[in-house]
Parts: structure tokens; sequence; C-alpha cells
């Protein structure tokens, strides 16, 4: 914290004006408080005159930080494929730096982990002013066996920044895998 003394002359009268500069930080806080209290030099307490409140309290409010949300309800890939692509957005606002884990539902998941796919959890970050959407790559994985029905894996957004960063919409998603038709098939002539 720094101070900076103004001191009068004997007989100077008038006004001071201080200019307060306001910075911009990439932390996101919904408000802030400055407060500044005026008092009289400890050996010039006879000059001391203040018309009106010797306190000032000025207050800050962050533009809104946005929230993160997944892009699509629903992602199909096939199980021959090496990646399921699930793409986050960051909308309403960009204000401080953002992070989002996104982590996998096992009660709604009916893949098998290290069988099917091998994902638990990403962080998406996002900097200050940053909004551009974000992919989080689900390494799927391929077999012989058939598959019906097809597998799905449940993903949800956990763990923001801050609480006002979580958003009411698309706050989870469904991967659901199909099969390649690699089996084969079985039949007699």
């Amino acid at each position: 914290t720094a101070f900076d003394e103004v001191v009068w002359t004997n007989a100077t009268h008038g006004y001071i004006v201080v200019l307060i500069a306001i910075l911009h930080d990439t932390e996101y806080e919904p408000y802030e408080t400055i407060h500044f209290e005026l008092q009289p030099h400890s050996k010039r307490l006879i000059d001391w005159q203040a018309d009106g409140p010797p306190e000032i309290t000025i207050s800050i409010q962050d533009e809104a930080p946005g929230v993160a949300e997944f892009a699509n309800i629903n992602y199909i890939v096939s199980e021959a494929d090496d990646l399921a692509l699930v793409v986050l957005n960051r909308v309403n606002g960009a204000v401080g730096d953002m992070s989002a884990k996104v982590e996998t539902r096992i009660s709604d998941t009916t893949a098998v982990l290290n069988e099917d796919y091998d994902f638990e959890f990403s962080v998406v970050t996002w900097a200050d002013g940053d909004d551009l959407p974000k992919a989080v790559a689900v390494p799927i994985l391929n077999d012989i066996v058939y598959e019906a029905p097809d597998k799905i894996i449940k993903l949800y957004i956990e763990e923001l920044t801050h609480r006002d960063m979580r958003g009411s919409e698309r706050q989870e998603t469904t991967v659901t895998i199909e099969d390649d038709g690699d089996a084969g098939s079985l039949g007699f002539s």
C-alpha cells in the first residue's frame, strides 16, 4: 500500500482534485471496493477543515465474465475414429481468466474406460478477453467385438474459476460411440 501526502502551506485554500486510475486486471471479481479516508496532518491540526465526508468509497463492478458451455449436446463418432473432439464455448462475456474442468460422469456412461475410450478429465482455459471455442480430445479405442446398443460417454463441466462462470444451459454432453462393423458376420449356407 502506498500513501501520498498532500501538504498545504499556511493560508492556502481551495480544492484538490485527485485522479485515480482504475487498472484492468485479469481476475474476475464481481465487486471491488477502494476506501479512502482523509486525515489531518499530525502537526497542523488547526489548518484542518473538511466540507463534507472525510471518507470516500469507490465501487468497481466487472463486466460479465461469460459462461462455459458445450457447443453441442451430442457428438457421434465411430469406434474406428481415433478421437471425439468435444467443443466448449465461452459465451456472454470474456472478462477475466477462466478455466473449466470437463469430466466423465461414470454413473451415466455405458462405454468402458480403457476398453472403449481413454479419458477421465481435461481442463480448458481461456485468457482474459478470449472467447474463442476450445476443443477437448476424447481418445476412442477400437476393438473387433460387435457392440449393440451403441456405447455412450457422458461429459459435464465442473470446477469453474468462479461460480458466476457456470451457465444454465449445455452443462453436459453425450459422446455416442457407434460400432464400426469390423467384427464381421457369421452365416450358414
